[in-house]
């Protein structure tokens, strides 16, 4: 799969899986099997560059569902069928590479999966590296070692970008203040979310509640 931030494409599991006619699952097998390699999207490779040009595509339909404010929308339907037509040609191109992965790799994938969950379902409360470390069963430095490797940066940069990524969501979707939100979060001061928030995205978070969509 692609080797990308995992908050990209975390959803729960009921939203990702699509059914057969018989009802049995034809991409929760997929999703959940760590036997998969990580693979990077480049541009050089046609299926992957046709999968990223499709993305750029659903961002301009997410873009213009915002726009019309609308409570049910045929972009709906256009984003869906792109949602299917992404997974045809990840399941197609996984199955062709027959590549054999070792059990030591599913065991980290895996380790790094329980962490990834542990924050995204943690994030509002105080955590430190040891408590992400703990929820994979892993040392702190083998858990460092981990998120290098497949998240490409270090657990508390993971987690402040997932903070920041769930803020924005606040500010723009609810009449939180600034303050609030820094708490909803897991900041313990409302200073220290305003630095980090600029430093990632460049405005302020009162200045981005109060941009136009």
């Amino acid at each position: 799969m692609q080797r990308c931030n995992p908050k990209q494409i975390e959803k729960p599991l009921h939203e990702i899986n699509y059914y057969t006619d018989k009802g049995f699952p034809i991409v929760l097998p997929y999703v959940g099997n760590y036997g998969i390699a990580v693979v990077e999207f480049k541009r050089t490779t046609s299926w992957q560059k046709e999968i990223l040009d499709t993305l750029l595509k659903m961002e301009l339909l997410f873009k213009r569902r915002r726009e019309k404010r609308q409570a049910v929308g045929r972009e709906e339907y256009q984003i869906a069928i792109k949602i299917v037509e992404i997974w045809y040609m990840m399941i197609c191109n996984i199955e062709k590479s027959g590549k054999k992965i070792s059990n030591s790799y599913i065991r980290k994938q895996e380790r790094i999966q329980a962490m990834l969950s542990y924050i995204h379902n943690q994030y509002m409360h105080p955590m430190c590296l040891a408590d992400i470390a703990q929820a994979g069963n892993v040392s702190v430095g083998e858990c460092c070692r981990g998120f290098k490797e497949v998240v490409c940066k270090s657990p508390n940069e993971y987690l402040a970008e997932y903070r920041i990524l769930r803020s924005k969501e606040l500010l723009r979707g609810t009449e939180l203040s600034v303050t609030e939100v820094s708490g909803a979060v897991g900041f313990n001061s409302v200073s220290p979310f305003i630095q980090c928030f600029k430093k990632m995205t460049g405005a302020t978070p009162k200045a981005y509640k109060n941009m136009k969509c």
